[in-house]
């Protein structure tokens, strides 16, 4: 998103960030959930047509509805068929539906596709949304046949409409043409005045997730609007505001980040742990370190900590190390209790933590310079090992680094387990993995064996011209550090580099 430059100088907009390097993106989608709430149209409700739609809405099960809709299916128009659609889905939320059950689903869906041709545009969105919930992706005539529709009366479209349909089609992963994507832009642009925070907070949630082109007027008009439409935001909302822009690595402006920080504040008390790790992540993503740029930025991360601590014993696995790793990339330093809470509950979750996650929670520890429990690490450490065939070479670098900050010494098991690993992939080791190893590894007091120093030692020395100064000593000062004479060529080559 581009900060305007259209006439009219509209004042508030989004800097387009063309370089960030995000590290971890596990603040990820996390549905973009819609709050959306399909009513029944109203017109001839004392006809045959409306006794149908109304013995629709009293079913109390799926299969009750297809019953009754099949049974008269010669009765049935537009209006009923969206009605059996959106019942199914209000139902479905609340009952599940075996195989058979959802094939019939499907089957209906299907035997209404004649009657798409004259959907109004709100029963073009709702049918998607329904498909949603319900889990099914339509066929393809079907997806073709509402795009083909929404061409023809996209003029018609109200606010509404527009943002469920894009949503939908972003939760059930449908790629929209260009020719699509141009028509919704332009109607979105002609409706921004009638767009709802949640339109707005779930359109950029769908071209995140569609990965739609970037179009600067669009954005600018949305950021105006989410600034004027701020206070309204609730805190899923938000989150995903933030998960959206960092997932397309727009930058917003001060004025609007400082919107955000107080609509953040004064929601504090009602955030759910996802959204307090996605508020950092999102931050940390786009290179914002909120206590240090934003006059409210503090106030807010004050405010997310009090609530992350009351909330902790919730926490997921992943929730945890996703806070771990925001903090330590805005290099934001958790309070006293804060902390505590996150080892604790990083001990009791960790089972639950994917390899990424436990060693960017190390490198936390590493970064911040950080006094943690041991058991932190030894619960890190059993879950590393456990997957240790799912960790990167830079997520074994950096935890042998974080180690080393913490002077912690892992087990034996973790130590042999990490040597083989390093061994069978040397050739994905660079000069900065090997340095931070090796510099670990003599911090915290390790000898890995002679078989390992020599796997490593060709490997470096055949790379010696890569290494950096820092590099090479850091690997000389581990042979230093434990009393270990290093092969005479390593010594030489590296010897050059200082």
């Amino acid at each position: 998103m581009v900060r305007r430059g259209v006439a009219g100088g509209l004042g508030a907009g989004w800097l387009l960030c063309g370089a960030i390097l995000v590290v971890m993106l596990v603040g990820g989608s996390h549905g973009g959930l819609s709050d959306h709430e399909p009513k029944m149209e109203n017109e001839g409700l004392n006809d045959a047509r409306g006794i149908i739609s109304r013995q629709i809405g009293d079913s109390g099960h799926v299969s009750t509805v297809l019953a009754l809709v099949n049974g008269k299916w010669d009765k049935i128009d537009r209006g009923n068929f969206i009605a059996a659609v959106l019942r199914m889905a209000t139902l479905h939320t609340a009952q599940s539906i075996n195989k058979k059950l959802k094939a019939d689903v499907i089957a209906f869906i299907e035997r209404g596709f004649p009657l798409i041709e004259k959907f109004r545009p709100q029963q073009i969105a709702d049918l998607l949304w329904a498909c949603n919930s319900l889990q099914i992706t339509p066929k393809r005539k079907i997806i073709a046949a509402l795009e083909e529709q929404a061409l023809l009366k996209m003029g018609d479209f109200k606010a509404q409409d527009l943002a469920v349909y894009l949503w939908s089609q972003a939760s059930l992963r449908i790629q929209p043409s260009k020719a699509l994507v141009e028509a919704l832009f332009s109607e979105y642009m002609e409706k921004m005045d009638d767009m709802t925070a949640e339109n707005l907070a779930n359109t950029l949630w769908s071209i995140a997730i569609l990965d739609l082109p970037r179009n600067t007027n669009l954005f600018g008009m949305i950021g105006d609007q989410s600034q004027l439409r701020m206070s309204e935001f609730t805190p899923m909302q938000l989150d995903n505001i933030i998960w959206a822009l960092a997932s397309t690595r727009n930058v917003p402006d001060k004025e609007f980040l400082e919107g955000f920080a107080g609509q953040v504040l004064a929601q504090s008390d009602k955030f759910q742990p996802q959204n307090i790790a996605n508020i950092f992540w999102g931050m940390a993503s786009l290179g914002i370190q909120p206590e240090r740029t934003l006059q409210g930025g503090q106030a807010m991360v004050n405010a997310l900590f009090e609530q992350a601590v009351f909330t902790m014993g919730s926490w997921a696995g992943q929730d945890v190390a996703v806070l771990g790793w925001a903090l330590g990339q805005l290099r934001t330093y958790p309070t006293e209790e804060l902390l505590h809470a996150l080892c604790q509950q990083a001990q009791q979750t960790y089972r639950d933590m994917s390899a990424e996650h436990v060693a960017n929670l190390v490198w936390m520890v590493g970064q911040l310079r950080l006094t943690v429990p041991r058991g932190f690490f030894d619960a890190m450490v059993k879950q590393a090992v456990k997957l240790y065939n799912h960790l990167h070479p830079r997520n074994i670098a950096n935890m042998w680094w974080a180690f080393g900050q913490s002077k912690y010494k892992p087990s034996e098991d973790f130590i042999t387990t990490m040597n083989k690993e390093i061994m069978m992939k040397i050739k994905e080791y660079d000069p900065g993995l090997i340095a931070n190893i090796m510099s670990g590894m003599g911090a915290s007091g390790v000898n890995p064996g002679d078989v390992f120093l020599s796997v490593l030692a060709r490997h470096a020395t055949s790379r010696h011209h890569e290494f950096s100064k820092n590099n090479a000593r850091d690997v000389l000062a581990f042979y230093d550090t434990m009393k270990i004479r290093p092969h005479q060529e390593l010594l030489a080559e590296l010897g050059k580099r200082l």
